[in-house]
């Protein structure tokens, strides 16, 4: 029975159900229903979108904060959503994974997470829609000085000030979902972070700054990149993909036939900074018209590549050597068997 004076936001009784970090269809019946008011989330608490929702002021998580977006209904948040170092957000979906989160970033500050001169916390997306955006010089749709983790979901990420990286982090993993992040800006890359896994999922980054701007990449790393499997899309005006990394900068595998790589080329700090590729694993890219093939042995030619894509194969390819007696011995050459059983 309603009461003059409730808060519409208090504990709701009926079961809510969501996909949880595992994937898994999973309920929970003690949340709070968000309305514009709601605008302090945390202590472990779960707040559900079950309507139409605006927020005008910047809303703060403290501690965790478990966000469930219901299938259908949008939580726009006008000002953003802290969530400072030390604090976590947690964002999941339902079955159609239609509900939407829109979270829009003030003057230095992020769509969702901390700003220029706050380190923003950890960021978890399990599902739903995330569109997440800065217009502002120094500000980016997703930061956070630690850890973003994307498991799911359809993400959204923009920013058109210089100096604001679409994605922003310390570490990113990716494990699923779809991931769109661009930035218009000088100065900026589509995605920037010291650590970079991507597993599965859909990534596609871009950084469309000026020409003559040295730093607009479509992925860029301070350490090592590693691609397990996805489909990866890198561009950027200076470089698609950019590894400080001295050694094995960027690591390349697959898990299934759809997979591939595409960028408009590598950029590396060191000139020992170079190209792996899983051994056992083959890539594919056509130049000309004619087939290449990328193994573990001769995966330091990826390097040079320009405006490529590298395509996961079964194709078997054998790396095979000749030795030249005093005059050394020549390159790996790179033979293709279509039918290892009648080889």
């Amino acid at each position: 029975m309603y009461t003059a004076g409730m808060d519409l936001t208090a504990k709701a009784a009926d079961a809510i159900s969501y996909f949880n970090d595992d994937n898994q269809d999973s309920t929970v019946s003690d949340y709070t229903v968000i309305s514009a008011d709601t605008k302090e989330w945390g202590n472990g608490g779960w707040y559900v979108v079950k309507s139409e929702v605006e927020i005008e002021d910047r809303i703060t998580v403290s501690g965790t904060a478990n966000l469930i977006l219901c299938d259908g209904k949008t939580l726009t948040a006008k000002k953003g959503i802290k969530v400072s170092n030390g604090n976590t957000l947690k964002i999941y979906g339902q079955a159609a994974e239609s509900g939407k989160l829109i979270a829009t970033g003030e003057k230095e500050t992020a769509g969702i997470g901390g700003g220029k001169e706050i380190n923003g916390g950890d960021i978890i997306i399990n599902g739903g829609i995330v569109i997440a955006s800065s217009t502002y010089a120094n500000g980016y749709a997703l930061y956070s000085a630690g850890n973003i983790t994307i498991n799911g979901g359809t993400i959204e990420a923009h920013t058109s000030g210089d100096n604001g990286n679409a994605i922003y982090c310390d570490s990113i993993t990716v494990n699923g979902g779809s991931i769109r992040s661009v930035t218009e800006g000088n100065g900026a890359s589509g995605i920037k972070a010291d650590s970079i896994t991507i597993n599965n999922g859909e990534v596609y980054a871009e950084a469309k700054g000026s020409e003559t701007d040295d730093n607009n990449y479509g992925i860029m790393s301070g350490g090592r990149i590693i691609i397990n499997g996805g489909q990866v899309t890198a561009k950027g005006t200076k470089a698609g993909i950019y590894s400080s990394e001295r050694g094995e900068a960027v690591y390349l595998s697959w898990k299934n036939e759809t997979d591939f790589v595409s960028a408009n080329s590598f950029c590396f700090q060191w000139e020992e900074g170079n190209v792996a590729i899983e051994p056992g694993k083959t890539f594919k890219t056509s130049v000309n018209g004619q087939d290449h093939y990328y193994v573990a042995a001769n995966a330091s030619e990826v390097k040079g590549l320009k405006d490529f894509t590298l395509s996961a194969t079964s194709d078997t390819v054998y790396a095979v050597s000749f030795d030249c007696g005093e005059y050394g011995t020549v390159p790996p050459v790179q033979l293709l068997k279509a039918n290892s059983e009648n080889c």
